[in-house]
């Protein structure tokens, strides 16, 4: 009899065993997506953020050429009133 008992114990105890390996597999799983869903998100974040920022420097460049636009507009006035 204390054979059969130690037998149940081990079966019990390998399947534990191959349970906790079973989540363990599933878990990293999911870490991997994780990762990889979180890869593409940088991207997303990178590529919007180089959008902002050729944005920004195209406004920048067309409002430097609109306030030297109306610099000379006025100076040009100035001197036609003169």
């Amino acid at each position: 009899m204390p054979f059969n008992k130690i037998d149940e114990e081990l079966l019990e105890d390998y399947i534990a065993i191959d349970t906790n390996n079973n989540t363990y597999q599933e878990l990293m799983s999911l870490y991997k997506l994780s990762i990889n869903n979180n890869q593409e998100v940088l991207k997303e974040c990178t590529s919007t953020i180089n959008k902002l920022s050729s944005s920004i420097e195209n406004y920048s460049t067309a409002s430097s050429a609109v306030m030297m636009a109306i610099a000379s507009a006025i100076s040009s006035a100035a001197k036609t009133t003169a």
